[in-house]
């Protein structure tokens, strides 16, 4: 399944006017880091329109001292290999600190969780390949990109949702399950399954 581009998105901007700069390029960040994700994207979406509402948002940038909001305006971060303006370094800030605080940080036991378990309940339901999936994942998050070739370990890879094929290489489907399914939790289940 292909994600989301900011096209098709788009229309959301229209519930973000009048309450951030620049709806289209808070959505832009948003589509980087859920990858485009159907399911991950309509939540980070709804959680962050929440916060916005309930003016978290602003709190947040005005929480940031001066120097701290200068130093990120002088700033030059890359997203997607593009140098960011002072409004999409700002939206980017607040949208990690936020995707951290809400989704990532203990995961599991927040509704979102139930994602990211169906996801491992995948891979770990491929028995006699979970060592091996866990490896070449393990590859992909060591050096962002895999070529892909026709094994059934890439298969399964793909369809478990946490890797996509971008020509013929696979990487991680987005920046949220690289930091779900981190180096960490790979040597953690490792541990686990190598001794089984």
């Amino acid at each position: 399944m292909e994600g989301f581009k900011l096209a098709e998105i788009q229309p959301l901007a229209k519930l973000l006017i009048g309450k951030i700069n620049q709806p289209t390029v808070f959505l832009n960040v948003l589509i980087d880091w859920t990858g485009g994700q159907p399911f991950l994207t309509q939540v980070l979406f709804t959680l962050a329109l929440e916060q916005i509402e309930q003016k978290q948002y602003h709190s947040y940038k005005q929480s940031q001292t001066k120097s701290t909001r200068f130093r990120y305006e002088k700033e030059v971060k890359s997203c997607n290999g593009f140098i960011m303006k002072p409004m999409e370094i700002e939206h980017s800030n607040w949208l990690e600190h936020f995707v951290h605080a809400t989704i990532i940080r203990h995961w599991e036991t927040r509704p979102i969780g139930q994602h990211f378990r169906e996801i491992s309940s995948y891979i770990f339901s491929q028995k006699q390949l979970i060592v091996q999936l866990l490896r070449e994942y393990q590859q992909v998050l060591r050096y962002d990109a895999l070529y892909i070739n026709t094994n059934t370990v890439h298969h399964e890879l793909i369809r478990s949702g946490l890797v996509i094929v971008s020509g013929e290489i696979l990487t991680v489907a987005n920046q949220i399950y690289k930091k779900v399914f981190n180096q960490d939790w790979v040597k953690k289940k490792l541990s686990i399954f190598s001794e089984q």
